[in-house]
């Protein structure tokens, strides 16, 4: 297992003007697709309920409706995430949190193991979350109603880790290597895009990602961040 390189402004390749234009347009995309999905919601309470074949198709808008939110928001992190803002974090909480809004297909089985009483993490819930989500939701895209995904955490050496560790495919070891590069031919596809997203919200809250994957086997993806207990220096916002 090997932690990955350190996200920098150049990783994104994005100036400031266009991250701008990026920033404008998602937020004005964002609310029209809040309104979509509220309309998809109220026909299915509506008029899904007396047909099935209805109710199955308004099912899948809503979900391709939440999938382009997600794309357009982590579009928006890219650009410009926000510095944290950290709290005293209980990482279990959090966790359960993700796995129920989390875009998961059906069909993928989900395992939880976390283990009790962690101790508290300092961390940004909102930013840490959307990472922990952005891994889910790429890991899961991957897998079929015979694949699971495992979510464990556990506190070793003053650390908690949370490792998310699927049953897909696995990547060939030139992918493994490029995970997190966006400059490479066709590297702007959504998925790579939520992990690089997912890599800098980590490393904003002084966490590391680390990724071991075999093809036949599965990946996993850890997260590492130290308990609060383990910190030399007074919560504040650094």
């Amino acid at each position: 297992m090997t932690a990955m390189p350190r996200f920098s402004e150049s990783d994104a390749g994005v100036d400031e003007h266009l991250g701008g234009v990026i920033r404008t347009i998602g937020h004005d995309l964002r609310n029209k697709l809040g309104v979509m999905r509220n309309s998809a919601y109220y026909l299915n309470m509506k008029v899904g309920q007396q047909s099935e074949k209805l109710s199955k198709h308004v099912g899948i808008l809503l979900k391709q409706i939440d999938m382009s939110s997600w794309i357009i928001g982590n579009l928006m992190d890219l650009t410009a995430a926000r510095p944290p803002t950290f709290a005293e974090t209980d990482l279990n909480a959090l966790v359960s949190n993700v796995l129920r809004r989390s875009i998961i297909p059906e069909g993928v089985q989900v395992t939880r193991m976390l283990a009790p009483n962690l101790p508290m993490v300092r961390a940004d819930a909102e930013q840490l979350g959307r990472a922990i989500e952005n891994v889910v939701v790429c890991q899961c895209a991957s897998l079929g109603e015979d694949h699971g995904l495992r979510v464990a955490s556990r506190l070793y050496g003053g650390k908690v880790y949370v490792e998310l560790a699927d049953s897909g495919p696995g990547l060939p070891q030139e992918e493994e290597a490029h995970l997190f590069d966006l400059k490479l031919a066709g590297g702007f596809s959504p998925l790579k895009l939520g992990l690089v997203v997912a890599r800098r919200l980590i490393e904003l809250n002084h966490a590391s990602l680390e990724v071991e994957s075999k093809q036949g086997v599965g990946t996993r993806f850890t997260i590492v961040i130290p308990a609060l207990d383990a910190l030399q220096e007074p919560l504040s916002n650094l």
